[in-house]
């Protein structure tokens, strides 16, 4: 499961193809961006956002984002590339590269990286 919501003054890329709308959901595989699914036939999903997000939270997959997140991420097992976190960061398995976060960090066997440092 992947949930990116709130994304503003940018755009979605998904595998290279840019979309329209606010929120990007994976379920059981079936991705939706702006709540009109799509129709991807790869088994691998690479999600890029141009912008800020609200929040990020994703089971699998890697998720880079060109501005900051002002809610909490939250990865299983996919990496996250990103600007600011204004909330708190945590991950399973998966790394997290930020410039600045601003709340808690927590980390099983993932990596986590600020710019800051």
């Amino acid at each position: 499961m992947l949930s990116i919501g709130d994304v503003v003054g940018g755009k979605v890329i998904v595998n290279g193809v840019a979309y329209e709308g606010d929120s990007i959901t994976i379920v059981n595989g079936v991705v939706e961006v702006g709540g009109k699914a799509l129709d991807i036939k790869s088994p691998t999903v690479n999600i890029q956002i141009e912008g800020d997000v609200g929040a990020i939270m994703t089971t699998s997959g890697d998720i880079t984002v060109s501005g900051s997140v002002e809610g909490t991420v939250s990865s299983t097992s996919g990496d996250i590339q990103c600007g600011d976190v204004l909330n708190n960061v945590s991950t399973t398995s998966g790394d997290v590269h930020a410039e600045n976060i601003k709340g808690r960090v927590t980390t099983v066997s993932g990596d986590i990286y600020r710019a800051d440092w």
